[in-house]
Parts: C-alpha cells; sequence; structure tokens
C-alpha cells in the first residue's frame, strides 16, 4: 500500500419517496356548502305525533358577584390577625421614651446597651477634663 491512495465513489442518487395515494376531493360550490352545513343543523330527531317532546330546562349559569360587589367586599386574610398584633407590639417599642420620665425596665435592650454607651463615654470626658485640670498637682 501506499500512502497516496485515490478512493472514487460515484454519487448516489436519492430514491424519490413513493407519494402515498390521495382520495379523490369532491368540489362543491359555496351555496351547496352552506346548504349542507344548515341542513346539518336543522336536523332534529323525529318526533312520534302522538307524544310531546319534553322540554329540557336550559342549565342557568350564575354570573357570580359583580366587580362592585367584590370591590365593596372586605378581604380577610388568615393570620392577619398576627400581623396586627405584631404591628402593634412594634409600635408600642419604638414609641419616644423621654429620658427623664421612662423607667429603666421600659427600655429595650439595644436602647440600653446605646445608654450605657453614651454614659461611658460621658464619664471618660468628665474624667479627661479632670485629670487636665488637675495636671498640676502631680
Amino acid at each position: 500500500m501506499t500512502d497516496e491512495e485515490i478512493y472514487t465513489t460515484e454519487p448516489v442518487e436519492p430514491t424519490p419517496d413513493p407519494e402515498p395515494e390521495q382520495a379523490p376531493v369532491e368540489v362543491i360550490s359555496v351555496g351547496e356548502l352552506l346548504d349542507r352545513l344548515a341542513g346539518e343543523d336543522s336536523q332534529e330527531p323525529e318526533e312520534s305525533a302522538g307524544e310531546p317532546a319534553e322540554e329540557e330546562p336550559a342549565e342557568v349559569i350564575d354570573p357570580g358577584p359583580s366587580f362592585q360587589e367584590l370591590w365593596d367586599t372586605p378581604i380577610q386574610v388568615i393570620g392577619m390577625d398576627e400581623a396586627l398584633r405584631h404591628l402593634r407590639t412594634i409600635v408600642a417599642q419604638t414609641e419616644p421614651h423621654p429620658a427623664m420620665t421612662t423607667d429603666f425596665a421600659d427600655y429595650t435592650v439595644s436602647e440600653a446597651l446605646l445608654l450605657l454607651l453614651l454614659l461611658s463615654a460621658f464619664m471618660a470626658a468628665c474624667i479627661k477634663m479632670l485629670k487636665g485640670g488637675f495636671a498640676w498637682l502631680r
């Protein structure tokens, strides 16, 4: 075998798929088509002359409440009472606490920590001033 081998192939032509045979189409005019459609709608079961046809009661569909009725109706959300109770608690906790009239028991934890931080900063500033003022005693 050599490195250069030449392969030749003949092009293959695709075979056409056999077309399925179609049923013959009946061509009718528009008027005849309308007559056929009208005839299908007007065909009713034959009634015997002695028996009157029983009319079936028409099904009444309830349209439901109108938009205005739905708009005026209050919506009840499940769990809303718990949310309102929680909201009242938040509002009660965030009401302003006058510093001179509020008991320490009424402060929240974060308010108490901020108060302690403020007091410690105030005390540190007072101590620095006293040390600076009495520096001559050393």
